[in-house]
């Protein structure tokens, strides 16, 4: 699969362990992922939670503001449960997600 290069993507990592270094290994694999297609990492955020809830989500509402503000193309994370392991929840950030990114490339003012 081509991957195109040099895009502004933002790593997101969501870790319930209360070791530390599982969250740094879980960021810095990532980092290297991304490195490795050539893609340019514009920022980076994490929680210190359960993936069964939303509530106090402060790295996953930074992502979401990076994302609306335009700030970047794309998200990378391990894998969708680091999104929320509740498949209703995890519907309904992804819808959120792609409304904030559809509302980025669209024209604001439509005739």
């Amino acid at each position: 699969m081509y991957l195109m290069r040099n895009h502004d993507v933002w790593i997101y990592v969501r870790c319930a362990n209360s070791d530390p270094r599982i969250a740094f290994d879980r960021l810095y694999d990532l980092i290297d992922e991304a490195a490795g297609h050539g893609f340019l990492v514009r920022g980076t955020s994490f929680d210190h939670c359960s993936g069964n809830t939303l509530k106090d989500r402060i790295g996953l509402r930074t992502m979401l503001d990076a994302v609306e503000n335009g700030r970047i193309e794309a998200v990378m994370v391990r894998d969708l449960e680091q999104i929320s392991r509740n498949s209703y929840i995890l519907v309904w950030a992804l819808l959120k997600f792609c409304v904030r990114m559809m509302s980025t490339l669209l024209p604001l003012n439509v005739t």
